[in-house]
């Protein structure tokens, strides 16, 4: 068993498969797009690509969920022990403005653990303005 930084960093490092999940979801490039990582906070930076525009040209809702669920499962993979995993319990995003160009930084933290719960947030800027935000529950489970 590993803990989950040494997960984060076999994945960043191509030592290991993501799940088929994450390549059905599109997912699976995502690592490459991590800038920084630390215990509790993980930024990527993505490239907007216009197949996740929808008809008025704005990324589409659920692929930003989409890629802050994976953000946030870096940042809570960070700060699990040794055979710990985690599982999205609950989470929910707001929408401040469109993102229909350019490149978004996505920053995920862990703001709290409680028994087997964390606590996460992200945050989607474009530029210096912060375009849409996360919060999350999210249960640590065994690996």
């Amino acid at each position: 068993m590993v803990t989950g930084m040494a997960l984060v960093d076999a994945i960043r490092e191509e030592r290991t498969e993501p799940p088929s999940g994450i390549r059905t979801l599109g997912l699976d490039a995502t690592h490459r797009w991590l800038r920084s990582v630390e215990p509790g906070h993980v930024v990527l930076d993505w490239a907007v690509d216009d197949a996740y525009l929808n008809l008025e040209g704005a990324v589409l809702c659920s692929w930003m969920s989409a890629l802050g669920d994976q953000a946030l499962f870096f940042a809570a993979s960070t700060v699990c022990g040794e055979g710990e995993g985690t599982r999205m319990a609950e989470f929910g995003v707001r929408l401040l403005e469109n993102i229909t160009a350019g490149t978004v930084a996505i920053e995920a933290r862990i703001v709290r653990r409680v028994g087997d719960r964390l606590f996460g947030e992200c945050s989607f800027t474009v530029g210096d303005d912060v375009a849409a935000l996360m919060t999350a529950t999210i249960e640590v489970v065994p690996a």
